[in-house]
């Protein structure tokens, strides 16, 4: 990266390929997504948070709550 550059990726969605079946609202699965690793020294980095939202017993719509900062890919 040239002088004055930053490098910022960030989780822009989140598709949903297999919604599975069996699940409740009140007892949605839980979505995890591993903290950025970057070999950037100095960047600033933030894991990513969503929420599932069940309809029908299975994965209706994932929704980012924190889009986190310093992914790579």
């Amino acid at each position: 990266m040239a002088e004055g550059q930053s490098f910022v990726r960030f989780i822009k969605r989140i598709n949903i390929t297999n919604p599975g079946n069996g699940y409740s609202s009140s007892d949605a699965p839980t979505l995890f997504i591993g903290a950025p690793t970057t070999t950037i020294i100095g960047a600033d980095t933030r894991q990513a948070t969503a929420t599932v939202a069940i309809a029908s017993n299975i994965v209706d719509s994932v929704t980012i709550t924190d889009e986190g900062l310093g992914y790579l890919t």
